[in-house]
């Protein structure tokens, strides 16, 4: 059984003040899940963008404000947020410090199936993510 040392992992492009760091990597015998810890700045966040799969969000310090279909909730420590699959979802830490967060998704990749309604998919994803700027189930 692996073990992973978080403070060991390498840190993933990805955005301007948001860090994350894969858990879940090539090699550690995983086949269909993956898992990331991040920390995620004051104003930093993902734009409006939904995945083919569902995600579960951890906030472990901190708060961020996320927008999940037509909802907007502030969350803060000891929450996780549920975001069924094609739900278009983004969210900011408002501050007033970094929010540590979790995040899970039942498949390997999450990000080869994720199209961006807003913004531009993380440093690390570009040309694998879908830019679409409109909702899902539009027709465009």
């Amino acid at each position: 059984m692996p073990i992973v040392d978080h403070r060991s992992l390498p840190e993933k492009p990805w955005r301007p003040n948001y860090r994350i760091y894969d858990i879940t990597r090539d090699g550690d015998g995983t086949t269909s899940s993956s898992v990331s810890w991040s920390l995620v700045g004051v104003g930093a966040g993902a734009p409006l963008h939904y995945h083919e799969a569902e995600e579960f969000i951890v906030v472990q310090e901190g708060s961020l404000e996320f927008r999940v279909g037509s909802e907007t909730h502030r969350v803060g420590p000891e929450h996780t947020v549920v975001i069924p699959a094609r739900t278009p979802h983004g969210f900011t830490n408002p501050g007033p410090g970094t929010a540590r967060i979790i995040a899970f998704f039942p498949v390997k990749d999450p990000f080869l199936g994720t199209t961006y309604l807003e913004g531009q998919p993380p440093i690390s994803h570009q040309g694998r993510s879908k830019v679409r700027h409109n909702s899902p189930g539009s027709g465009s």
